[in-house]
């Protein structure tokens, strides 16, 4: 009996130990803001955070109080917050967080990616088409893609470094603007 006792012990073991390494192993979900500050509405935004929420407070001396984030995909960001670099916005929508502004849903680029037009374009990412959207509370949308040989960018998408324009065309896909074939140099 002792043997068996043993033996079983040590199978339960093994598979604690398998199913605690699988767990291990599972992807992380993607983290809620690193950090989040609060400032009176009459300091600047620090580089690298947006403003999540807008309050009336008597702390600030009749400003109004900022909650600010470092960006996630999917935060919310008041209209009036910076954008940093390497973010894009995806829908524009209203909010009672932001005291009479709307708000723009962040994410990071990807391709295949619809950004809104009042969006920057995340360096390295060109425009491939020109959609209408309800996403975007009266602007278009924009398709981003990383370019690649022959790609068609709209000509008002910009240029990444080391990429020409090796061709023109006219096209249904860019609302109007002409059509540019890249290529690497």
């Amino acid at each position: 009996m002792k043997t068996v006792t043993t033996w079983l012990t040590r199978t339960l073991a093994v598979a604690a130990l398998l199913l605690g390494g699988v767990t291990l192993a599972a992807p992380a979900a993607q983290a809620a803001p690193a950090a989040q500050l609060s400032t009176c509405a009459n300091s600047p935004v620090p580089a690298g955070y947006v403003i999540s929420a807008i309050t009336v407070t008597n702390r600030c001396n009749g400003f109004r109080l900022y909650t600010l984030n470092t960006p996630y995909d999917n935060v919310m960001a008041c209209a009036n917050s910076p954008i940093p670099d390497g973010w894009a916005i995806t829908t524009v929508t209203m909010t009672n967080m932001c005291d009479g502004y709307k708000a723009f849903s962040l994410h990071t680029p990807a391709n295949n990616l619809m950004v809104c037009a009042n969006s920057p374009i995340p360096s390295g990412y060109v425009i491939t088409a020109i959609t209408m959207t309800n996403m975007c509370d009266g602007f278009k949308g924009f398709w981003l893609s990383r370019p690649y040989n022959n790609v068609m960018a709209c000509a008002n998408s910009p240029i990444p470094p080391g990429w020409v324009i090796a061709a023109m065309t006219n096209t249904n896909m860019c609302d109007g603007y002409q059509g540019w074939f890249l290529q690497s140099v």
